[in-house]
């Protein structure tokens, strides 16, 4: 029980702090209740995933986008759906990893704008891949609004990090589920 408290308090804690994070980037979010009713009731269209490595060329993985679908499609009310189109991201590497977040969201939440005409919610994931480590954002926007429904950016300084420590893009998958499952559980406890 004690564990338990101590997990749902580190993770408002982080959800707390990449709301300000959001705020301090430029990114409005939107308010809870729609985050949960996204999440719950509404279909999330996946793209590529974005392999973003330093000093190499980036590439958009399929096949990793398509089992992050059937996974987001086993959480309680979660349905999403594969896009196979190559979205528009930020590329450009740099040393402030939030300036980068925020590029990467701000071309995407306008890529969608004009591209996704199944459903209103897009999904991008990001692994920034550097030679000791891989950093996961991922990206759930309203393409009408363009404010942010979910968002994440975990790297070496979480705990949640820590525990994972990708080296690859395998490790890298699994602190996505890890982290969008405990995403969807606290927006599934939000009244």
């Amino acid at each position: 029980m004690k564990k338990q408290l101590q997990i749902k308090r580190t993770w408002l804690v982080s959800l707390i702090m990449m709301i300000l994070f959001a705020s301090c980037c430029g990114v409005q979010m939107t308010k809870l209740s729609e985050q949960k009713k996204t999440v719950t009731s509404e279909t999330i269209y996946v793209y590529p995933v974005h392999i973003n490595p330093i000093n190499k060329a980036e590439v958009y993985d399929t096949l990793l986008a398509k089992k992050m679908v059937a996974f987001i499609n086993t959480q309680p009310g979660c349905k999403a759906v594969f896009v196979n189109r190559t979205p528009k991201t930020n590329a450009e590497w740099g040393i402030n990893e939030a300036k980068m977040f925020r590029k990467s969201y701000n071309a995407f939440s306008d890529f969608i704008a004009t591209d996704l005409k199944e459903g209103k919610y897009g999904m991008l994931v990001e692994f920034l891949e550097t030679p000791h480590e891989i950093d996961v954002h991922y990206y759930v926007a309203n393409k009408i609004s363009k404010k942010a429904t979910m968002l994440c950016l975990v790297n070496s300084h979480h705990p949640i990090y820590k525990k994972i420590n990708p080296k690859n893009e395998e490790d890298a998958f699994k602190l996505f589920c890890e982290l969008f499952e405990q995403h969807v559980k606290h927006l599934t406890e939000v009244k």
